[in-house]
């Protein structure tokens, strides 16, 4: 069940699916992300994360205002913690998140009786 609080009144919304389900795929996310990371670093990972110059100069890059210019990104990562929230947060925002919202309960591609007229007069 969840709550939305508006403005001091609480109103219970049942079937909230976009929450529901959205939970259940950034859960499975985390849990991909975090293994495959997890085995990457090593057991030291923590320590490994933050010395990888790889991931130094795409920080750099995300965040310079020539080239990616997202200002809201970390500045740096400490933690595979931290590198998984990123990189599950980008995956999510690219996958499930542009699904639910360009794709809200019509299956895509989905262009019904426009294409049945071009069939009949193709």
């Amino acid at each position: 069940m969840f709550v939305l609080d508006v403005r001091g009144e609480e109103y219970e919304l049942d079937g909230f699916y976009y929450r529901d389900d959205g939970v259940k795929v950034w859960n499975a996310f985390i849990r991909h992300v975090s293994t495959v990371l997890t085995a990457a670093f090593g057991p030291d990972g923590d320590a490994a994360v933050a010395a990888y110059a790889d991931l130094a100069l795409w920080v750099e890059e995300m965040r310079s205002p020539d080239k990616a210019a997202v200002t809201s990104f970390p500045a740096s990562f400490g933690s595979v913690k931290a590198l998984t929230e990123a990189l599950v947060t980008i995956i999510f925002m690219c996958s499930a998140q542009h699904a639910a919202v360009n794709c809200s309960g019509v299956v895509c591609g989905y262009r019904g009786e426009a294409a049945r007229v071009e069939e009949e007069s193709g």
